[in-house]
Protein backbone atom coordinates (compact mmCIF):
# COMPACT_ATOMS: atom_id res chain seq x y z
CA UNK A 1 0.00 0.00 0.00
CA UNK A 2 1.08 3.68 -0.66
CA UNK A 3 1.46 6.85 1.61
CA UNK A 4 -1.26 8.78 -0.80
CA UNK A 5 -3.33 5.78 -0.20
CA UNK A 6 -3.70 6.53 3.50
CA UNK A 7 -3.45 10.19 2.96
CA UNK A 8 -6.52 10.02 0.89
CA UNK A 9 -8.51 7.54 3.47
CA UNK A 10 -7.41 10.22 6.34
CA UNK A 11 -8.78 13.15 4.16
CA UNK A 12 -12.19 11.08 3.14
CA UNK A 13 -12.50 10.77 7.60
CA UNK A 14 -11.96 14.76 7.71
CA UNK A 15 -14.26 16.07 4.83
CA UNK A 16 -16.64 13.06 5.50
CA UNK A 17 -17.39 12.11 2.04
CA UNK A 18 -15.14 10.88 -1.38
CA UNK A 19 -15.61 14.54 -2.82
CA UNK A 20 -14.62 16.87 -0.12
CA UNK A 21 -11.36 14.25 0.21
CA UNK A 22 -11.19 15.32 -3.74
CA UNK A 23 -11.13 18.46 -2.89
CA UNK A 24 -8.67 18.35 -0.50
CA UNK A 25 -6.24 16.26 -1.64
CA UNK A 26 -6.31 17.81 -5.43
CA UNK A 27 -7.65 14.34 -7.14
CA UNK A 28 -11.03 13.67 -9.06
CA UNK A 29 -13.54 11.54 -7.46
CA UNK A 30 -13.07 8.63 -9.68
CA UNK A 31 -9.24 8.79 -9.06
CA UNK A 32 -10.55 8.66 -5.19
CA UNK A 33 -12.57 5.69 -5.58
CA UNK A 34 -9.65 3.62 -7.04
CA UNK A 35 -7.21 4.61 -5.04
CA UNK A 36 -9.58 2.80 -1.93
CA UNK A 37 -10.48 -0.13 -4.25
CA UNK A 38 -6.54 -0.54 -4.77
CA UNK A 39 -6.41 -0.15 -0.29
CA UNK A 40 -8.82 -2.59 0.34
CA UNK A 41 -7.61 -5.50 -2.25
CA UNK A 42 -3.76 -4.73 -0.74
CA UNK A 43 -4.72 -4.74 2.79
CA UNK A 44 -7.51 -7.75 2.51
CA UNK A 45 -9.63 -5.70 4.85
CA UNK A 46 -13.21 -4.09 3.94
CA UNK A 47 -12.38 -0.65 5.10
CA UNK A 48 -16.44 0.74 3.99
CA UNK A 49 -19.48 -0.14 4.14
CA UNK A 50 -20.79 -1.29 0.93
CA UNK A 51 -23.94 1.01 -0.38
CA UNK A 52 -23.72 3.80 2.55
CA UNK A 53 -23.77 7.19 1.47
CA UNK A 54 -21.89 8.85 2.86
CA UNK A 55 -18.80 7.25 2.98
CA UNK A 56 -19.20 5.19 6.14
CA UNK A 57 -16.09 3.25 7.54
CA UNK A 58 -16.89 -0.35 8.95
CA UNK A 59 -15.32 -1.17 12.89
CA UNK A 60 -12.19 -2.43 11.26
CA UNK A 61 -11.61 0.51 9.15
CA UNK A 62 -12.06 2.76 12.11
CA UNK A 63 -9.05 0.37 13.42
CA UNK A 64 -7.18 1.06 10.18
CA UNK A 65 -7.67 4.61 9.99
CA UNK A 66 -6.38 5.44 13.61
CA UNK A 67 -3.33 3.48 12.18
CA UNK A 68 -2.97 5.53 8.90
CA UNK A 69 -3.27 8.71 10.86
CA UNK A 70 -0.17 7.53 13.13
CA UNK A 71 1.67 6.63 9.76
CA UNK A 72 1.11 9.64 8.36
CA UNK A 73 1.84 11.54 11.12
CA UNK A 74 5.26 9.99 11.94
CA UNK A 75 6.05 10.56 8.34
CA UNK A 76 5.20 14.14 8.63
CA UNK A 77 7.72 14.23 11.72
CA UNK A 78 10.27 12.59 10.02
CA UNK A 79 10.12 15.22 6.88
CA UNK A 80 10.62 17.93 9.24
CA UNK A 81 13.79 16.44 10.60
CA UNK A 82 16.36 19.36 9.51
CA UNK A 83 14.07 21.29 7.83
CA UNK A 84 12.76 23.25 10.98
CA UNK A 85 12.40 26.76 9.73
CA UNK A 86 13.82 25.99 6.39
CA UNK A 87 14.11 28.39 3.31
CA UNK A 88 15.50 26.50 0.98
CA UNK A 89 13.31 22.95 -0.37
CA UNK A 90 10.59 23.27 -1.49
CA UNK A 91 6.50 25.05 -0.22
CA UNK A 92 3.26 25.41 -2.07
CA UNK A 93 1.38 28.35 -2.09
CA UNK A 94 -2.39 28.70 -2.60
CA UNK A 95 -3.89 31.53 -4.26
CA UNK A 96 -7.47 32.73 -4.95
CA UNK A 97 -8.24 33.90 -8.49
CA UNK A 98 -8.75 37.55 -7.72
CA UNK A 99 -4.63 37.38 -6.74
CA UNK A 100 -3.38 35.90 -9.77
CA UNK A 101 -2.33 38.76 -11.68
CA UNK A 102 -1.65 40.85 -8.87
CA UNK A 103 0.05 39.01 -5.48
CA UNK A 104 0.78 36.40 -7.36
CA UNK A 105 4.20 37.61 -9.79
CA UNK A 106 5.34 39.91 -7.06
CA UNK A 107 5.60 37.02 -3.96
CA UNK A 108 6.97 34.55 -6.85
CA UNK A 109 9.65 37.09 -7.94
CA UNK A 110 10.74 38.12 -4.63
CA UNK A 111 10.76 34.81 -2.92
CA UNK A 112 13.02 33.68 -5.66
CA UNK A 113 15.34 36.24 -5.59
CA UNK A 114 15.92 36.19 -1.58
CA UNK A 115 15.82 32.52 -1.79
CA UNK A 116 17.30 30.73 -4.73
CA UNK A 117 17.26 27.58 -3.29
CA UNK A 118 13.60 27.38 -2.32
CA UNK A 119 10.81 25.85 -4.83
CA UNK A 120 7.87 27.16 -4.85
CA UNK A 121 4.75 25.23 -6.44
CA UNK A 122 1.50 27.28 -7.25
CA UNK A 123 -2.23 26.16 -7.32
CA UNK A 124 -5.24 28.62 -7.96
CA UNK A 125 -8.68 27.65 -6.08
CA UNK A 126 -10.92 29.12 -4.50
CA UNK A 127 -10.68 30.03 -0.22
CA UNK A 128 -13.07 27.31 1.33
CA UNK A 129 -10.60 24.98 -1.57
CA UNK A 130 -7.33 26.42 -0.32
CA UNK A 131 -8.71 26.34 3.50
CA UNK A 132 -9.24 22.60 3.40
CA UNK A 133 -5.76 22.30 1.53
CA UNK A 134 -3.77 23.68 4.41
CA UNK A 135 -5.97 21.94 6.99
CA UNK A 136 -5.02 18.87 5.43
CA UNK A 137 -1.54 20.51 4.73
CA UNK A 138 -1.17 19.82 1.25
CA UNK A 139 -0.60 22.88 1.52
CA UNK A 140 1.83 25.57 3.13
CA UNK A 141 0.35 28.82 2.60
CA UNK A 142 -2.83 30.28 1.09
CA UNK A 143 -3.85 33.35 -0.02
CA UNK A 144 -7.62 33.57 0.40
CA UNK A 145 -10.85 35.92 1.69
CA UNK A 146 -10.79 35.83 5.64
CA UNK A 147 -12.88 33.05 6.79
CA UNK A 148 -16.10 33.48 7.26
CA UNK A 149 -16.46 31.13 10.33
CA UNK A 150 -13.73 29.96 12.93
CA UNK A 151 -10.47 27.52 11.43
CA UNK A 152 -9.33 25.95 14.59
CA UNK A 153 -6.24 23.97 12.60
CA UNK A 154 -5.53 27.88 10.66
CA UNK A 155 -3.18 30.56 11.65
CA UNK A 156 -4.93 33.56 9.99
CA UNK A 157 -2.34 36.44 8.83
CA UNK A 158 -4.38 39.91 7.72
CA UNK A 159 -2.77 40.93 4.32
CA UNK A 160 -5.28 44.10 3.35
CA UNK A 161 -8.79 45.32 4.04
CA UNK A 162 -9.96 46.02 0.55
CA UNK A 163 -13.14 48.01 0.72
CA UNK A 164 -15.99 47.19 -1.72
CA UNK A 165 -16.88 49.35 -4.32
CA UNK A 166 -20.30 49.44 -6.80
CA UNK A 167 -18.58 49.63 -10.20
CA UNK A 168 -20.54 51.07 -13.12
CA UNK A 169 -19.45 52.47 -16.95
CA UNK A 170 -17.82 55.86 -16.90
CA UNK A 171 -20.73 57.27 -18.73
CA UNK A 172 -23.53 55.95 -16.18
CA UNK A 173 -24.54 58.65 -13.99
CA UNK A 174 -24.27 58.01 -9.70
CA UNK A 175 -27.50 58.75 -7.74
CA UNK A 176 -27.03 60.06 -4.21
CA UNK A 177 -27.88 56.43 -3.34
CA UNK A 178 -25.68 54.17 -5.38
CA UNK A 179 -27.52 51.56 -4.58
CA UNK A 180 -30.41 52.58 -6.32
CA UNK A 181 -28.30 51.57 -9.45
CA UNK A 182 -29.39 48.05 -8.42
CA UNK A 183 -33.08 48.89 -9.35
CA UNK A 184 -32.58 49.88 -13.07
CA UNK A 185 -29.10 48.42 -14.02
CA UNK A 186 -28.21 44.47 -15.00
CA UNK A 187 -26.32 43.23 -11.95
CA UNK A 188 -22.71 41.32 -13.17
CA UNK A 189 -22.51 38.91 -9.56
CA UNK A 190 -18.83 37.47 -8.63
CA UNK A 191 -19.66 33.71 -7.67
CA UNK A 192 -21.53 33.09 -4.86
CA UNK A 193 -20.21 29.53 -4.24
CA UNK A 194 -16.86 31.63 -3.33
CA UNK A 195 -16.76 33.28 0.31
CA UNK A 196 -16.09 36.47 -0.89
CA UNK A 197 -19.34 36.40 -3.05
CA UNK A 198 -21.39 35.08 -0.15
CA UNK A 199 -19.99 37.93 1.82
CA UNK A 200 -20.80 40.67 -1.36
CA UNK A 201 -24.54 38.55 -1.41
CA UNK A 202 -24.81 38.91 2.31
CA UNK A 203 -23.67 42.79 2.45
CA UNK A 204 -26.60 43.35 -0.13
CA UNK A 205 -29.36 41.82 1.59
CA UNK A 206 -28.62 43.92 4.62
CA UNK A 207 -28.16 47.24 3.30
CA UNK A 208 -31.92 46.35 1.61
CA UNK A 209 -30.52 45.35 -2.19
CA UNK A 210 -32.97 42.87 -3.61
CA UNK A 211 -30.97 41.59 -6.55
CA UNK A 212 -30.98 39.04 -9.47
CA UNK A 213 -27.70 38.63 -11.29
CA UNK A 214 -27.77 38.78 -15.00
CA UNK A 215 -24.16 37.52 -14.94
CA UNK A 216 -22.28 35.44 -12.10
CA UNK A 217 -18.47 34.61 -12.76
CA UNK A 218 -15.37 33.79 -10.81
CA UNK A 219 -12.87 36.61 -11.89
CA UNK A 220 -12.82 40.12 -11.37
CA UNK A 221 -11.52 41.15 -14.42
CA UNK A 222 -14.11 39.36 -16.52
CA UNK A 223 -16.43 41.31 -14.23
CA UNK A 224 -14.77 44.32 -14.59
CA UNK A 225 -14.38 44.22 -18.32
CA UNK A 226 -18.47 43.36 -18.76
CA UNK A 227 -19.20 46.41 -16.41
CA UNK A 228 -16.86 48.86 -18.13
CA UNK A 229 -18.42 47.67 -21.89
CA UNK A 230 -21.81 48.58 -20.56
CA UNK A 231 -23.34 45.43 -19.76
CA UNK A 232 -24.50 46.56 -15.96
CA UNK A 233 -22.78 47.33 -12.48
CA UNK A 234 -21.16 45.01 -10.39
CA UNK A 235 -19.25 45.55 -6.49
CA UNK A 236 -16.14 44.07 -5.98
CA UNK A 237 -13.33 44.61 -3.73
CA UNK A 238 -10.73 47.26 -4.91
CA UNK A 239 -7.82 44.97 -5.17
CA UNK A 240 -4.63 44.95 -3.33
CA UNK A 241 -1.93 46.01 -6.43
CA UNK A 242 -4.65 45.87 -9.10
CA UNK A 243 -5.05 49.09 -10.90
CA UNK A 244 -7.94 50.48 -11.30
CA UNK A 245 -10.16 49.87 -14.48
CA UNK A 246 -9.80 53.29 -16.88
CA UNK A 247 -12.75 53.14 -18.10
CA UNK A 248 -14.55 52.14 -14.59
CA UNK A 249 -15.81 54.48 -12.08
CA UNK A 250 -15.54 53.12 -8.83
CA UNK A 251 -17.88 54.09 -6.07
CA UNK A 252 -17.75 53.01 -2.43
CA UNK A 253 -20.23 50.75 -1.18
CA UNK A 254 -21.71 52.86 1.68
CA UNK A 255 -22.22 51.58 5.62
CA UNK A 256 -20.97 51.29 8.92
CA UNK A 257 -18.59 49.59 9.36
CA UNK A 258 -17.55 50.18 5.52
CA UNK A 259 -18.39 46.68 3.81
CA UNK A 260 -14.54 45.29 2.71
CA UNK A 261 -13.39 41.90 1.72
CA UNK A 262 -10.79 41.27 3.78
CA UNK A 263 -7.48 39.15 2.09
CA UNK A 264 -4.96 36.81 4.85
CA UNK A 265 -2.38 34.32 4.39
CA UNK A 266 -3.58 31.28 6.10
CA UNK A 267 -1.27 28.46 7.21
CA UNK A 268 -1.26 25.53 9.71
CA UNK A 269 -1.04 26.36 13.18
CA UNK A 270 1.72 23.60 13.35
CA UNK A 271 3.86 24.89 10.11
CA UNK A 272 7.43 25.05 11.17
CA UNK A 273 8.13 27.60 8.51
CA UNK A 274 8.09 30.64 10.08
CA UNK A 275 10.24 32.68 8.27
CA UNK A 276 9.32 31.86 4.92
CA UNK A 277 5.56 32.76 6.57
CA UNK A 278 6.84 36.40 7.66
CA UNK A 279 8.58 36.99 4.58
CA UNK A 280 5.79 36.40 2.50
CA UNK A 281 3.65 38.49 4.23
CA UNK A 282 6.18 41.17 4.36
CA UNK A 283 6.58 41.30 0.81
CA UNK A 284 2.52 41.90 0.00
CA UNK A 285 2.53 44.47 2.92
CA UNK A 286 5.39 46.30 1.46
CA UNK A 287 5.04 46.30 -2.32
CA UNK A 288 1.15 47.09 -1.61
CA UNK A 289 2.35 50.73 0.70
CA UNK A 290 4.83 51.31 -2.43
Amino acid sequence: MLLSQLRTLVAIQKGGSFSAAADIVHRSHSAISIQMRQLEQQSGLVIFEKGRRPATLTPVGRQFLLKALDVCKAVDELNLIGKEDATSGSISIGFVPTTLQTILPIALAELRHRYPDLRVSVISGLSGQLAKAVTAQTLDFAFLTAPTAPQSELQITMIAEEPFAIITSLDCPIPRNPYDLFLSQPFIAFSRQSWMGKQIESHLAEAGVSFDPSIELDSIDAVENLVALGHGISIVPIRTLAPAHPKLCYTKAPGTPAPARRLTLASHRQTTRKTLHDTIVDIVIKNADA
